[in-house]
């Protein structure tokens, strides 16, 4: 039976018309409710509206920074302090994307159209949600009881359950007194089988995801080994990813040919790899996917095999 992985990043709340990114919830209300301190200064110093507000990796400089002593005000009861900061920033991260979540969300958007095609294919029987948003809620929105078609895993927790997982990966060195800004030292953190589902899997979808070095970890091994010159053609996947426009889908090719050691054009020509952007400049290549998952559906394979045991 054919297996099938969908992958969600915040893109796909952002397409819904949900404001989700860390530099929505940095200049909102939510962010003022934070706190003062060390760490707080330091977020409120580097935030920028006008290019992507990376907040993790903001957090993972901080705690190098502290290695180097290049943030001044350095003693044990700041990083006491910025434990309590961290704590509410998650806090007031969660409550900002619970306003968020009860907006109403634009059923027109390419996210609903890609979503229900996913869920009424049958086939994706592995998806993943990198967002903190409830997946169950937004799909009760879209349609009722879409939602009890499908199950799913939260990479980094989720705010239905409180259990948002903030900060930076375990590869960057930070101060031993600021660990808790690390991933994998957050209760909430568990394991996941997203690796084995990309190697066995034959269809990848991957909807509001940018690649960045802070999820390689995720990716990297599959990508390489999808671009590997001694790869066989029986080896090869169907790989869709979207994306708002045509600067998001340079950096997503950026991210892979870092990623992949230069090699990603061995990933174009060794796999149908497409990249669609959903910015409304070509509604076409989103039909023309939407179709394609209708037509290869678990429920047309069983129409035809009723028919064909009717013909026996």
């Amino acid at each position: 039976m054919e297996k099938n992985v969908f992958i969600i990043g915040n893109g796909f709340d952002l397409d819904l018309g949900w404001k989700t990114s860390f530099s929505n919830f940095a200049y909102s209300r939510y962010w003022s409710q934070i706190g003062k301190g060390l760490l707080f200064y330091y977020l409120e110093e580097n935030k920028n509206a006008k290019a992507w507000f990376d907040l993790e990796a903001l957090l993972g400089r901080f705690g190098t920074d502290r290695i180097n002593e290049t943030v001044p005000g350095y003693n044990i009861s700041s990083s006491m302090d910025d434990k309590i900061t961290f704590k509410s920033l998650k806090i007031q991260l969660k409550e900002y994307l619970e306003d968020e979540q009860s907006r109403q969300i634009n059923k027109s958007s390419s996210a609903v159209k890609v979503f229900k095609a996913i869920i009424k294919n049958g086939y994706f029987s592995s998806i993943y949600s990198f967002n903190y948003t409830d997946l169950k809620s937004i799909a009760e929105k879209i349609e009722p009881g879409l939602s009890s078609l499908f199950g799913y895993e939260h990479v980094h927790g989720s705010i239905a359950d409180d259990t948002i997982i903030l900060g930076t990966n375990a590869e960057i060195e930070i101060d031993e007194n600021y660990l808790f800004l690390r991933k994998v030292n957050d209760p909430n953190y568990s394991s996941h089988n997203i690796k084995y589902d990309l190697f066995e899997a034959n269809h990848i979808v991957i909807f509001g995801h940018s690649l960045s070095k802070n999820d390689y970890h995720f990716f990297e091994d599959f990508f390489r080994k999808q671009c590997d010159g001694q790869m066989q053609r029986i080896n090869a996947k169907k790989i869709t990813i979207f994306t708002y426009d045509e600067y998001s889908r340079t950096a997503i090719i950026e991210h892979l040919r870092k990623m992949n050691l230069g090699r990603v054009e061995a990933l174009f020509s060794q796999n149908d790899l497409k990249i669609i952007c959903t910015n409304g400049i070509n509604d076409k290549e989103i039909d023309e996917f939407v179709s394609y998952l209708n037509e290869n559906s678990l429920d047309k394979e069983n129409e035809m095999y009723d028919r064909l045991e009717l013909e026996l």
